[in-house]
């Protein structure tokens, strides 16, 4: 290599290494500006904003429960013949389960007595008592309108009160709107008892509910 060409080649490594030098010294500096403007954003309001939203955060839904879905009625003589079976069940798992309780019945023109029970049962599921109300009026010999309020007060409820509520008109809409939606799902009758993805109609026997609850618990219900 010529003297000449050799001193431009070592012009050219050192001029080089300048620019590397300067650009490295470039970036640090800006990364070093990025990193105190971060420190800084930690102490202004925006960080007590963010650990007020973060403390404030409502926690996680708890695991829903599996839902056990009744349509009943308390004039039912199948449903008063299934009522003891039907409360070990309930007693069994309570706390465990979902109930969803679902008063029906029949049109009063048809039968006054299946209309009574229905509004009844809309009326004590109301007022926070409906398998209090099953219990209290499934220990009665017969069903009439006098048991309807004698169930009532055994329930602890205002019998007043839920005499008004079932002679009142929206008792009626409760009831009606529950047995649309009965027969939109394809219940058969009362009482009929759906868990999970299996369902029992008729007289819930402790055979038939031993055998649902095996299946439903072999499905993952009621674990």
């Amino acid at each position: 290599m010529e003297p000449a060409n050799r001193n431009q080649f070592w012009v050219a490594i050192l001029v080089m290494g300048v620019l590397a030098n300067l650009c490295a010294t470039l970036f640090l500096s800006v990364r070093v500006k990025e990193i105190r403007e971060v420190a800084v954003w930690f102490t202004l309001p925006q960080a007590a904003t963010l650990t007020a939203a973060v403390a404030s955060a409502e926690p996680s839904p708890p695991i829903a429960r599996p839902e056990v879905r009744l349509y009943f009625d308390p004039s039912c003589e199948v449903c008063r013949t299934s009522t003891n079976s039907l409360l070990e069940v309930y007693d069994a798992f309570e706390g465990k389960l979902e109930w969803n309780l679902v008063p029906v019945g029949l049109p009063e023109y048809v039968d006054p007595r299946r209309h009574l029970g229905g509004l009844s049962l809309v009326c004590a599921v109301e007022a926070g008592a409906g398998f209090a109300y099953i219990r209290a009026s499934g220990g009665l010999p017969e069903w009439t309108e006098g048991s309807a309020w004698e169930a009532a007060d055994l329930a602890g409820l205002d019998v007043a009160e839920f005499r008004e509520c079932v002679r009142g008109e929206d008792a009626k809409n409760i009831l009606w709107n529950n047995v649309f939606d009965a027969r939109r799902r394809g219940v058969p009758g009362t009482p009929t008892l759906v868990w999970g993805q299996i369902s029992i109609s008729g007289e819930l026997t402790r055979p038939a509910l031993e055998e649902l609850i095996r299946e439903a618990t072999m499905d993952g219900f009621g674990t």
